[in-house]
């Protein structure tokens, strides 16, 4: 149904439909133009109950859109006969100017008043060139109380390092937790040229950054929506920052480390208690904090070489990014030493039977670690280790 609506209310400005021996002349609208998304007015997309046959102008839904979206800047009442073409509605817009010229009141549908106020609203915001003219309706003040958290932004240079610290690139898709004036999210795209999403609770500040996303340019990589950072699925995040309180990352803390390992969460002052941040700066007395998320290595591991024998094992236990254990490879078990854990990349070494040196590089996926392993003279066995 929603693609539908956006292909008709694409159409409906630039193609119209005519008949002719009672069937209708289009065959199809392929060629017509896309409305980008800035320009895009809002439609609502009712579900009622129905036993009409199609119509065979187009697919569910498309035959109302261009009638409605003309009624509501121009008619002020509803085109019932077809065809419904260029010509036709504007004879309907000066049939409306006349009535209105002797009518004591306008003579505007609730619906199409809707409709014109929503297309005004969403042209006004697509023309908005600079946060002056986003804030004409709307300005928000530092300090002022939201869901959670009272808004204040976070100063540009501390943004630009938290996204340099997080190495966002143009492959990312970064979500920003409590938007406010989707500054994050407008420098991810316009600085970065990632893709970006902003979530924000408060309506009319989410209303406000979608704004300031258009004026900055970036309306086709940064979106803004309104919606509560608990509810919504960010799950396909590659980067999620924020600038909450303590016990709100505390509360996001578990969705954020059952994301994807690898995944980048950088914070602005607050820390995620005794999850250790893997880096933190300070700016002007500020702090930022990069957390990567790790994968799950807790567990007896059992490595063997391309040729399947079996070369070591290991258990391992972690607390999030720190991994202890031990591990044998001949008999003896011997402490892991200088582990680290890094997204899905571990590296550790152990002693083995003989006392020589023996150091594991590799990527976890899942219940395997693949990587090499480094022994006496630097030489080196591929190896998988399986967990269980």
């Amino acid at each position: 149904m929603h693609p539908a609506a956006v292909f008709g209310r694409s159409a409906a400005p630039y193609r119209g439909i005519t008949l002719a021996n009672g069937r209708v002349d289009q065959v199809n609208f392929n060629d017509c133009p896309l409305l980008p998304f800035d320009g895009m007015p809002t439609m609502a997309v009712p579900i009622v109950p129905g036993t009409a046959a199609p119509t065979g102008v187009g697919e569910t839904g498309r035959p109302p859109i261009a009638p409605a979206v003309a009624n509501a800047i121009a008619t002020g009442k509803r085109l019932r006969s077809l065809p419904f073409d260029l010509a036709a509605w504007r004879r309907a817009k000066l049939r409306h100017r006349k009535a209105r010229e002797t009518a004591p009141m306008p003579f505007a549908r609730p619906l199409a008043i809707f409709a014109a106020a929503t297309l005004l609203a969403l042209a006004t915001t697509a023309e908005a060139r600079t946060r002056e003219e986003c804030e004409r309706d709307y300005k928000p003040q530092v300090g002022q109380a939201g869901k959670d958290v009272v808004w204040v932004p976070t100063p540009d240079e501390l943004v630009s390092r938290m996204l340099t610290m997080a190495k966002v690139t143009a492959k990312d898709y970064v979500v920003d937790l409590g938007a406010g004036d989707g500054k994050i999210a407008i420098a991810a795209g316009k600085q970065f040229g990632a893709t970006a999403l902003g979530i924000e609770y408060n309506p009319d500040m989410a209303k406000l950054a979608q704004c300031l996303v258009q004026a900055a340019g970036v309306g086709d990589k940064v979106r803004i929506i309104q919606g509560d950072i608990f509810k919504e699925d960010f799950s396909k995040a590659t980067v999620v920052t924020m600038y909450l309180l303590p016990e709100l990352n505390m509360r996001l803390r578990p969705t954020i480390l059952a994301m994807k390992p690898g995944t980048r969460v950088t914070s602005h002052q607050f820390n995620m208690g005794d999850w250790e941040a893997d880096e933190t700066v300070e700016i002007e007395y500020r702090s930022a904090y990069l957390w990567i998320v790790p994968a799950k290595v807790d567990g007896n591991w059992t490595f063997r070489d391309e040729g399947g024998r079996a070369t070591f094992t290991a258990t391992l236990t972690q607390q999030f990014q720190k991994v202890r254990g031990d591990a044998a490879m001949g008999g003896n078990r011997n402490p892991v030493v200088g582990a680290t854990l890094r997204g899905e990349e571990i590296k550790f070494a152990f002693n083995d039977d003989k006392g020589q040196t023996r150091t594991l590089t590799g990527t976890v996926r899942g219940n395997e670690i693949n990587g090499m392993l480094r022994g006496p003279g630097n030489a080196e066995v591929r190896v998988t280790g399986r967990r269980g």
